[in-house]
């Protein structure tokens, strides 16, 4: 496990009870509960990648099962090419407006940007239909 994956682990996992980690590829695992109006599914999980660089690198972007359908489509592309054969990937990128990172981690996972608040955006995300 990614050693700053580590130092969260205690503070994601009481937000998110049902976490798991995986490797091959670094990811953690979550279910999130979805509209059933807007997708196929009442509850889905949802997989985010842990970048080698992580927490200065950010997130980018995470995974569904490729049976989740989206009411119009879901923006996500095939993840076999990076070995998550059976997944979507959706692109999913911390930006201001104008385009800037706004990803700002620091050393104490309790301060600035974690998994915490990725996984938190990423059910934002998903509860308004992906926009």
């Amino acid at each position: 496990m990614h050693p700053r994956l580590a130092a969260e682990w205690p503070d994601v996992l009481e937000v998110y009870p049902d976490l798991v980690y995986r490797d091959g590829p670094d990811r953690i695992e979550v279910g999130v509960d979805l509209d059933r109006q807007l997708y196929n599914a009442d509850r889905t999980t949802v997989g985010v990648l842990v970048p080698a660089g992580y927490p200065a690198t950010g997130p980018d972007g995470f995974l569904v099962p490729a049976s989740l359908q989206m009411n119009g489509g879901l923006p996500a592309s095939d993840a076999t090419s990076i070995g998550m054969p059976g997944w979507l990937l959706v692109s999913f990128h911390m930006f201001d407006t104008s385009g800037r990172p706004t990803w700002r981690a620091t050393s104490d996972p309790k301060k600035g940007d974690n998994l915490i608040g990725y996984l938190a955006s990423i059910e934002h995300f998903l509860a308004k239909s992906c926009s």
